[in-house]
């Protein structure tokens, strides 16, 4: 219902003081300034609200793994590092959505670098480019396997050799009964891969968002491969294809987060009991989400949604008040890169009409609440959060105010020392007789991360990429399909049919499903919570003919 916004923030401060303690959740977008991500974390420990990064990339499992590792927050220091590498390791990573990383691959390629791709999916075969087929299961093998190969060759570096947790990482590949093996990756396979990273002073790693997100180790397996890269001697040249470009400060920001990620797995289950207010903050939490069948059930039971977003998506059709938030080049402050580097942002335009920055919409609702110590400016903002993190002081944001800098290096003079930590499991799990093949979800490049934004344009909405099941030809043509014909996926939770197109870059008995639409009966077994975030996990599935 129209209304004034006045009147909208009326509403939404009775609704904050009405709620049970702990019954508000904010969801925030990764796409949100620094301040924006401070301002949200101040409204909700005055109304006991949770906070909860939206995030399905896998970004907070790497982030988990390379502090649990390497006692820091960001790996890599600088891209130049990359593309003046020799030997790059690529696991599991579509890079359309990472034109930084991308394009240093591309340069290093021209200078002659060997890549070589660890991944499920067939990558684009290019000059001095190689692929390492590994099946989903496999993945959490993989970093063991490189863990053993430089064990043997006793050349681990000696940081490494110096790490707590090194003695029992080594003694726990010294019992040859716990010997993992991959069908695709023999041991002289490994060795072959291995030699040449040694032998090169500029070897580097990326990690992507298909390793991250595929099931319920990631942190685990993202650890192990980050000891694997550190026994190398390379734990200073790791690059996170994961998240948006400009989105660490969000986890950086919000070091609670993750005790909140249950709250969002539930809700992508279709549960939103004990969420009474939810604010969706900078982005279209429809778009956002690979799979969202439980997705609109929850969020159509909320009693009170707030959207506060720069365009009109989905969520807005299901919320109660909706505000309009301010655009790149409206608003003043600072974002994280995927480096740790803080950017300064400034405002080239003020917003229209009534729209502003998040964390005004949120100081309206403060004051209406009886804060009167909200705020006013975005450096002021620095000053309320005096424990963050080195990047993060006053003293070196500074310099980013006053106009005598506009980034802010990360600072590494506070890192904890390398520790290792021996891995836990080598098991892989059996494969179902009634379900043999397994379906992973992601999206086309044109939806994931633009698609929130284009599919707002009329014009732009007709090129969107419709829900589809990447299938290997041989698998159509054991099945007597022909690639456009519709397919019935069946897992054990549910049934639904699609559209099916043979992609050569698929392994047979994998299923690759893009763009799942929100009212299907797909499997709830999808989601895969940990304490590091919600990943949509393999499912096992079949495949028929319709």
């Amino acid at each position: 219902v129209p209304s004034s916004f006045y009147d909208a923030v009326i509403r939404i401060s009775n609704r904050l003081e009405a709620a049970p303690p702990g019954s508000c959740l904010f969801l925030l977008s990764a796409g949100l300034s620094n301040e924006d991500i401070l301002a949200a974390r101040w409204l909700a420990r005055q109304v006991e609200a949770s906070v909860c990064p939206i995030d399905f990339s896998g970004a907070p499992a790497a982030r988990r793994a390379v502090r649990t590792a390497l006692g820091r927050n960001y790996s890599s220091r600088s891209f130049q590092t990359l593309e003046q590498a020799r030997v790059i390791w690529v696991f599991g990573a579509d890079l359309d959505n990472y034109p930084q990383i991308a394009s240093r691959l591309t340069e290093a390629e021209s200078n002659g670098a060997r890549i070589v791709s660890f991944d499920t999916m067939a990558g684009p075969l290019r000059r001095g480019r190689k692929t390492l087929q590994v099946s989903l299961d496999e993945f959490d093998l993989l970093p063991l396997l490189l863990q053993r190969s430089v064990l043997e060759r006793g050349q681990v570096s000696p940081t490494a050799a110096a790490a707590p947790g090194f003695a029992e990482l080594k003694a726990r590949h010294a019992d040859r009964s716990w010997h993992p093996s991959i069908s695709g990756a023999a041991d002289e396979t490994i060795s072959e891969l291995v030699d040449p990273f040694l032998a090169s002073s500029d070897s580097a790693v990326v990690i992507g968002e298909r390793w991250l997100t595929a099931g319920r180790h990631a942190v685990e397996r993202t650890l192990q491969l980050v000891q694997a890269v550190a026994l190398l001697g390379a734990e200073d040249r790791i690059f996170v294809a994961a998240g948006e470009a400009n989105s660490a400060g969000l986890f950086d920001l919000l070091p609670d987060a993750e005790a909140d990620l249950t709250r969002m797995a539930r809700l992508l289950d279709g549960d939103a009991s004990g969420i009474s207010v939810l604010f969706v903050c900078g982005d279209d939490l429809l778009r956002a989400a690979p799979y969202r069948a439980g997705l609109q059930k929850a969020l159509a039971s909320v009693e009170t949604i707030v959207e506060i977003d720069r365009f009109p998506g989905e969520v807005c059709r299901l919320a109660d008040v909706v505000l309009p938030s301010a655009a790149f080049g409206e608003l003043d402050g600072t974002v994280t890169n995927m480096l740790g580097t803080v950017q300064r942002w400034r405002r080239v335009v003020p917003p229209p009409g009534d729209a502003r920055p998040e964390r005004d919409w949120f100081g309206l609702i403060a004051r209406r609440l009886g804060d009167d110590a909200w705020p006013r400016t975005p450096f002021e903002w620095w000053t309320t959060e005096p424990a963050l993190d080195s990047p993060y002081r006053v003293d070196r944001l500074t310099p980013l105010y006053q106009g005598t800098d506009w980034v802010q290096w990360p600072f590494r003079e506070e890192e904890e020392p390398l520790a290792l930590v021996p891995p836990r499991s080598s098991v892989c799990s059996p494969v179902s007789e009634d379900y043999p093949m397994q379906v992973i979800f992601t999206r086309h490049a044109a939806n994931w991360m633009p698609g929130g934004w284009s599919s707002r344009d009329e014009i732009l909405r007709r090129e969107s990429i419709e829900a589809f099941i990447n299938v290997s030809p041989q698998d159509l043509e054991e099945k007597g399909i022909k690639s456009g014909g519709r397919v019935k996926l069946l897992t054990p939770d549910g049934a639904a049919v699609f559209p099916a197109r043979g992609d050569s870059r698929v392994p047979r008995g994998l299923l690759v499903l893009a763009e799942v639409p929100g009212d299907n009966e797909l499997p709830k077994s999808v989601l895969a919570v940990s304490d590091s975030g919600v990943a949509f996990q393999p499912v096992a599935c079949r495949l028929e003919k319709v």
